[in-house]
């Protein structure tokens, strides 16, 4: 919750996983954070070329400043600092790190100056190649790629106090 702070992984290790083989599907659920009822879900299905990945965030204890989760993608896509969002779905909209294509921009908060409405999709590829990630998204949330190969989802942001950021 505090813009200059480095993130902090909500849970080093996921303590309940379980794996689920079918005749068409493999799955691992796991459950992140059982106080906070937060879990996710990766399904791999054969003859499709994507990964159904499904998280799930029940009632969240925001503590005494508050609670953001950002579900983080990791991949080895060398992005070149670029990722594209979506605008309602019509067109894509480039987004460069720490740079802004309309106007001069002096980055005062490196983390949070890098999120950006992402209201269907959103996606990272290769310039000299054709490795690409695009993330579908079942609702509208912000959404950053902080380090090449990363996409970041806010999913979501509890605070207690106005911090003139969007509460």
């Amino acid at each position: 919750c505090q813009p200059d702070a480095l993130p902090t992984p909500f849970n080093e290790s996921f303590g309940d996983v379980h794996t689920v083989v079918g005749p068409i599907c493999e799955e691992v659920r796991q459950v992140i954070s059982p106080h906070q009822s937060i879990h996710q879900t990766v399904r791999v299905c054969t003859g499709v070329q994507y990964i159904d990945l499904i998280t799930g965030i029940g009632p969240v204890d925001p503590g005494f400043q508050g609670l953001e989760v950002v579900m983080k993608v990791q991949t080895a896509i060398a992005s070149n600092e670029t990722w594209y969002t979506d605008s309602e779905g019509l067109e894509l909209q480039q987004r460069l790190r720490n740079r802004h294509l309309n106007y001069p921009h002096v980055v005062t908060e490196p983390i949070a100056s890098n999120f950006y409405p992402c209201n269907s999709f959103a996606l990272i590829n290769e310039s000299l190649g054709n490795g690409s990630l695009v993330a579908i998204a079942d609702y509208s949330r912000a959404t950053a790629s902080l380090a090449d190969g990363e996409l970041e989802f806010l999913m979501i942001r509890r605070l207690l106090y106005d911090d003139n950021r969007g509460v």
